[in-house]
């Protein structure tokens, strides 16, 4: 596994017992360079810098130029999304997981997402699920880059 070049406050008992900032950790640390900001992890690992990715878009005319949702979606949502801005349907059994978000991006906004949870998984196949501001992850560790 990668020495990640990030590092984060840790607080839970598990981590606080297990955790050791890295020596790049460490080092961004010094120069003030923290690419996860206050989350854990890094983008391979199944914890929350791995999952949490801002989705921006642009288009005028359609999406209020300003607008923030808080819609959680996933990429394999695009090709539905896609699908649905071109008026094409998708062949039976492609897409399975994917669903057209394009009522999240145009007014008036939803009140709910087009899914309540998401199955994340990581770099090494770890998954969890989450729901609202939970995620379960049943498994010990990162999954990916960052030592448990």
């Amino acid at each position: 596994m990668a020495d990640c070049i990030t590092a984060w406050d840790a607080t839970e008992k598990d981590n606080v017992e297990y955790y050791k900032t890295s020596a790049s950790g460490k080092y961004a640390q010094e120069f003030v360079h923290q690419g996860n900001s206050h989350l854990r992890g890094t983008k391979a690992d199944i914890w929350e810098v791995g999952h949490r990715v801002p989705f921006i878009v642009r288009w005028p005319g359609h999406t209020p130029a300003g607008a923030v949702s808080d819609a959680l979606i996933e990429l394999t949502y695009l090709l539905a999304t896609c699908a649905g801005l071109v008026g094409v349907d998708l062949p039976s059994g492609s897409g399975q997981d994917s669903r057209n978000i394009l009522p999240s991006l145009l007014p008036p906004p939803p009140t709910a997402s087009v899914r309540a949870f998401s199955i994340p998984h990581s770099l090494w196949g770890k998954f969890a699920i989450r729901k609202g501001s939970r995620k379960m992850i049943p498994q010990r560790g990162s999954g990916g880059f960052t030592f448990p």
